[in-house]
């Protein structure tokens, strides 16, 4: 068993890394929004709908168990406080 005050080292990740998943889910959000009909095929919805669906999206996925968008998955990072918990 872990014992509480163990060090913990949490690697951050790279900007690089961050803008790349970022851009992935940016693409997937904007496929999903034309095959639903609440928006154009844009990579950056600047409507309130659009805002209101990634929102939710990320709500969702990043409180999810998984801890991360699809974009983080795909470029293995993960959602976490300072204890690298949930």
């Amino acid at each position: 068993m872990k014992d509480e005050h163990e060090a913990i080292t949490i690697k951050y990740g790279t900007y690089s890394k961050r803008f790349l998943a970022f851009l992935i889910i940016s693409i997937f959000l904007s496929i999903m929004r034309t095959i639903l009909g609440i928006g154009d095929l844009v990579f950056f919805s600047v409507t309130f709908l659009g805002w209101l669906t990634g929102v939710f999206y990320l709500g969702i996925m990043e409180s999810s168990s998984k801890q991360s968008s699809y974009g983080k998955r795909v470029m293995n990072l993960k959602v976490c406080n300072e204890k690298a918990k949930k």
